[in-house]
């Protein structure tokens, strides 16, 4: 891998190991600076985000996979 690629891969897995963190977090720290409604948007946008970066290190997966 590129790397460009690796550190698409180095990001979603940080990202997912945040979104883990983040939905285990049960600390009141948490819970007072983001009331529920809140806490479960900005849950729902860092897996979007998640998710665009695994959609990208797939697409640059199968590129380096075709190539070979």
């Amino acid at each position: 891998m590129d790397e460009a690629t690796n550190e698409q891969f180095a990001l979603a897995v940080a990202l997912l190991l945040e979104a883990g963190r983040l939905m285990e977090d049960s600390s009141p720290e948490f819970a007072l600076v983001l009331p529920d409604s809140a806490a479960i948007i900005a849950r729902a946008e860092l897996l979007a985000r998640v998710a665009g970066h695994l959609q990208a290190f797939a697409a640059a997966a199968l590129v380096l996979i075709r190539a070979d």
